[in-house]
């Protein structure tokens, strides 16, 4: 392989097909926000709380994926994503009608989906070079956008006419296949990429967030862009 040939073109296309799945699975709730409410005997409130969970480790995991990948390569940290993404939809399918168990299964998911993006853009860094990091980031963005859209569209549909639970059961299938062709397309990191010992990228890491956590800058354009993040991951997703 070589770099923005047409098997990197591939890896990235698979790469972001986990990328569209992660929203697929992220807009669920919203589509089925009634029934929630109903299976957990629950208000909207409570729901909300426990839907949450996903975006409370999915932040918190940001700050960690990137050096996973720098340790382990793409291959072994998206594989891992992707079944826990995966299985979370089986589990709230379970007979356990409990908040608790709804929380869960939002908490997995969101740890899983914190290796979307950022594991796109690593590949892209890899197998492409600079000047198309630009566009390949706007183009992957946009197909989480269509798996958001497609989710809200097909499987409204689905749960009016065939319940709920044939909803986690296509997204547990999607899942499957989405693992399928990241077996199969995702491969090792190439041979010329050097392979940094676990202990310098997290020290590396922490002095990183230091320097960064110092700059005021920093915190201003985490202020504007939370602002402008915020409205689209909260109230757009789920409301």
């Amino acid at each position: 392989m070589k770099k923005g040939g047409i098997s990197a073109y591939i890896v990235w296309l698979t790469g972001s097909l986990f990328y569209l799945y992660e929203y697929f699975v992220r807009v669920i709730p919203g589509v089925i926000e009634t029934d929630l409410e109903k299976i957990y005997s629950a208000n909207a409130s409570q729901v909300g709380m426990m839907v949450g969970m996903y975006l409370l480790i999915y932040s918190l995991m940001q700050v960690v994926v990137g050096p996973l990948f720098d340790v382990f390569g793409s291959r072994k940290p998206f594989l891992l994503a992707s079944v826990i993404l995966t299985f979370s939809c089986l589990l709230l399918l379970l007979p356990i009608h409990s908040l608790a168990c709804l929380g869960i299964g939002r908490f997995l998911m969101g740890f899983a989906s914190a290796f979307g993006f950022v594991g796109v853009m690593y590949l892209c860094t890899i197998w492409f070079h600079r000047k198309n990091l630009g566009l390949l980031s706007g183009l992957t963005t946009a197909l989480g956008l269509i798996g958001a859209v497609a989710a809200q569209i097909s499987l409204s549909w689905i749960s009016e006419n065939c319940g709920y639970r044939c909803v986690w059961m296509i997204s547990f299938g999607f899942g499957m296949f989405t693992t399928l062709m990241l077996i199969i397309f995702i491969p090792n990191n190439p041979d010329w990429l050097p392979k940094p010992k676990s202990k310098h990228v997290w020290k590396q890491c922490k002095d990183n967030l230091i320097f960064v956590a110092k700059r005021w800058h920093t915190w201003n354009i985490g202020l504007i862009a939370g602002a402008l993040y915020m409205p689209l991951a909260v109230f757009a997703d789920f409301w």
